[in-house]
């Protein structure tokens, strides 16, 4: 019986499948999907995508795209994007962009290390490719303002040894650094130094927020050779 129950599923499963004679996908439009590698909550953002029919058939109809999140524990739950009907040729793409900005209330994006995911979706075909971004979120900084780029000075970088990390504008004294990895992963907190030593750091690019004895603080990028 169990066996009979099994090979109906199978029968059912590749009826619908062949029921279904489009495949529609997302192809990378820009690298990254057209985003910078970090952003901070309230930034605008564009993402940009390729919508193609990789089936033989053209398609006509109505489709969703959708976008979920991956923020260390598995893909989120799918957030509709936008509901769009178009004909896409066998083989053709057409561009999909989506305007949108960080929010700073709920969000399936966190402070930290994201992988966005975007497709699109329909009962009328089958979702075959999707696009994705690595994408670090720079929290909101409501301790103290964002310091004056022009005034913060990190140097050498990149480098394979030490970097300095200098506020030159008010002349503040470092009281803290706090260093993340591209997945958002706190790997390493100084105190009271201005001298962060990276030699037992893995080569890569981390992220890293320094706080100054004023309560303001900076983000910025280090590369480790």
């Amino acid at each position: 019986m169990k066996r009979i129950f099994v090979l109906i599923c199978l029968l059912v499963s590749i009826k619908f499948a062949f029921s279904q004679p489009y495949q529609i996908g997302a192809l990378l439009n820009q690298p990254n999907i057209g985003l910078p590698d970090t952003v901070s909550v309230g930034d605008s953002v564009l993402f940009s995508a390729y919508i193609k029919n990789f089936g033989t058939n053209t398609y006509f109809g109505t489709f969703s795209v959708y976008l979920a999140v991956d923020t260390g524990n598995g893909l989120g739950a799918p957030i509709l994007l936008n509901t769009l009907t178009a004909q896409i040729n066998a083989g053709d793409t057409i561009p999909y962009t989506h305007f949108d900005s960080i929010p700073s209330g709920p969000s399936p994006l966190r402070i930290g290390g994201n992988i966005i995911v975007i497709w699109p979706a329909s009962i009328n075909f089958q979702a075959f490719d999707s696009v994705w971004a690595n994408v670090f979120v720079l929290g909101s900084n409501s301790v103290g303002e964002i310091i004056d780029k022009n005034t913060l000075k990190v140097y050498p970088n990149p480098t394979s040894d030490e970097i300095t990390v200098l506020q030159t504008k008010n002349n503040n004294n470092v009281v803290r650094v706090r260093i993340f990895d591209k997945t958002g992963k706190e790997v390493a907190v100084i105190y009271n130094s201005a001298i962060i030593d990276l030699r037992l750091f893995a080569s890569g690019t981390y992220l890293a927020e320094a706080e100054f004895a004023d309560k303001t603080k900076s983000s910025f990028k280090i590369v480790k050779h």
